[in-house]
């Protein structure tokens, strides 16, 4: 008898769980009704009726969120809910996943995104909500940082309906039609509207770029995408260009390095200006010679405009500088 009912219990903690993962997360909703179906399927057989005392108990029990403001009436995870979470997440994990975010929320396509903001949630409440013996893994996010490279900008204002089409119509291959304003255009306070389609997103110190083909031209241009008044994503789905690669439109096109063309570089540069030079090279190829006070560099790099204003910020440290095509 006893085995019978370990039996029963362990049949219906499984049932209860199969309820908890089947309930979405807002602002989706699912109705007993639905849940009911969705169960059948699986073989349990339950009734109507059982499920939804269950469903009363589990609201209870888990702070899901029961809208009775219609019939049939309609059950989800509430947004700040950690949602069912089965294993526990350590701390070296939460924080791993937490920077994680910091750099991939402008990038992933929202359906993404909603599919991954239960684990990202997860992640933040181990790091600051979870009772722990001590506080360090509470402070681990304020002791790791990105030091900025050059004079830090506050981001411009992205519009969140023209980062979320833009993203939908990025992941599914569509033409996104947009109003935009290039630089004279918004000082003017006028815009045009074009079809284009989304090749990639970058991200350029504080700013995020749309790289895309104008509908009926064959070159590649980026738009800012804090100068997008309007998107909206088009039923029109396009091929992919196989030809292009991001990373050579990057680093070698006239892009976001505003590259040129492959160079042989050449220079002087004073010994403490150059030091951090022997720690992180120009290219793989770097040869540093040393000298009494000063370093003679060479590299392969892609000239630039951002390559000049590398040389021009060491000013007087740097001289005999030499670019030869290669």
């Amino acid at each position: 008898m006893a085995s019978t009912s370990r039996k029963s219990n362990k049949q219906g903690a499984i049932y209860l769980l199969e309820i908890l993962k089947k309930i979405p997360k807002q602002p989706k909703s699912i109705s007993c009704s639905e849940l009911h179906h969705a169960l059948t399927a699986q073989g349990y057989t339950q009734s109507l009726r059982t499920l939804q005392r269950d469903l009363q108990v589990l609201c209870d029990a888990f702070g899901i969120m029961c809208d009775d403001r219609q019939t049939p009436y309609r059950y989800q995870w509430s947004a700040q809910s950690r949602g069912l979470s089965i294993s526990q997440m350590n701390d070296q994990e939460a924080l791993l996943l937490q920077l994680a975010y910091q750099h991939l929320k402008h990038f992933l396509p929202n359906s993404a995104k909603a599919s991954l903001e239960s684990l990202f949630m997860q992640a933040g409440y181990e790091l600051y909500h979870r009772d722990a013996g001590d506080d360090h893994a509470k402070t681990w996010m304020k002791k790791v940082a990105i030091a900025p490279m050059a004079q830090p900008l506050l981001p411009p204002v992205i519009l969140p309906e023209v980062l979320e089409a833009v993203s939908a119509a990025l992941y599914d291959n569509r033409y996104l039609n947009i109003t935009y304003a290039n630089q004279a255009q918004r000082r003017h306070n006028f815009c045009s509207e074009y079809s284009v389609k989304p090749l990639a997103l970058v991200q350029q110190g504080s700013n995020l770029y749309l790289v895309a083909q104008f509908d009926g031209f064959d070159d590649i241009r980026h738009l800012a995408l804090h100068r997008c008044q309007t998107a909206s994503v088009s039923s029109l789905t396009f091929e992919y260009p196989s030809e292009f690669d991001l990373s050579e439109y990057i680093n070698q096109q006239a892009g976001f390095g505003f590259g040129r063309e492959r160079i042989c570089l050449e220079f002087c540069i004073d010994e403490i200006e150059g030091f951090h030079l022997t720690e992180t090279p120009l290219s793989a190829d770097q040869v540093i010679q040393a000298y009494d006070g000063y370093y003679h560099v060479r590299a392969t790099v892609v000239d630039s405009d951002m390559l000049d204003r590398w040389l021009n910020g060491f000013g007087k440290s740097v001289w005999q500088v030499k670019k030869t095509v290669v």
